[in-house]
């Protein structure tokens, strides 16, 4: 069994979550002054092609033919380069953020997503039973995931195991996922107060983005509408202390291939100091 088929074992609704696996490294988005020739694919819903002069924290600057354009990032959905390599441009408007959603539907449960930017790293908890349609599926899963833009770690919370894999790629992108919703957003729409871009896919289902964090999500299936899930968010809390702990592994949690040991790996949050909620 490879990596992808235990992360989906430890996961929760293999189907529901396959995008945060699949998804290729996302680049990050500070300053630099990189080349070669990129594609802007614009909130307006126009694609600009040209060569990248300059990408800054505000803005991105091509040239085409004689003449160069400016670009500032709140108005580019996504960037790509020469290689596909993509880029999703953002600048949030908090440090930290503690972020709660309900699934209803075939699953019904929890999240909560803790998001860590000074220290680049998110861990998100699930913890969600069948609901609808238990008469063809039904499991039962308590799980968390840690990342940090490089390794993303899978915890089994009952069995107290692990796995852990290299994927490199910016956390809010690899997490969420708006990129993976191929085209431009289709409307807008309004969350617990947050601005969203609404996409629709066939095959996936429709989902709603805020500074590229799901909101919502309704995904789609063959089975039928007893197997719908929804993930819909009702609680976002911005610049708050995070609880440390969320962060960590257990030592007591052991790596489920070799059993090995191990004690804390996935680090230290930037709120060490501030109690555990």
């Amino acid at each position: 069994m490879n990596w992808l088929s235990k992360f989906h074992r430890v996961g929760v609704a293999a189907s529901f979550f396959l995008l945060i696996f699949v998804l290729p490294a996302f680049s990050d988005t500070s300053s630099q002054n990189p080349s070669g020739d990129v594609t802007l694919y614009l909130r307006s819903g126009e694609v600009i092609k040209g060569g990248l002069e300059q990408k800054t924290e505000d803005d991105v600057v091509i040239k085409k033919a004689d003449s160069t354009f400016s670009f500032k990032l709140a108005d580019i959905l996504k960037i790509k380069d020469s290689s596909g390599a993509i880029t999703v441009p953002r600048k949030l408007p908090f440090k930290t953020a503690i972020i709660t959603y309900d699934w209803q539907g075939h699953l019904v449960g929890k999240q909560v997503v803790y998001i860590d930017i000074p220290n680049n790293k998110i861990a998100t908890e699930v913890s969600v039973k069948s609901g609808t349609g238990s008469e063809l599926w039904t499991m039962e899963q308590d799980s968390r995931q840690i990342y940090d833009g490089l390794t993303m770690y899978g915890l089994n919370m009952k069995d107290k195991t692990f796995l852990k894999a290299k994927k490199e790629g910016d956390i809010i992108s690899t997490i969420f996922g708006e990129d993976f919703y191929a085209g431009s957003p289709v409307r807008n729409d309004t969350l617990l107060g947050k601005e969203c871009l609404v996409y629709e896919s066939k095959s996936i289902g429709t989902a709603a983005f805020w500074n590229g964090i799901m909101l919502k999500q309704v995904n789609v299936n063959d089975l039928g509408k007893d197997y719908i899930i929804t993930k819909v968010a009702v609680d976002i809390q911005q610049d708050v202390p995070l609880p440390v702990d969320k962060f960590e592994i257990p030592s007591e949690f052991v790596i489920e291939d070799s059993k090995e040991e191990t004690k804390g790996v996935a680090g230290k949050s930037s709120n060490e100091s501030s109690s555990k909620k």
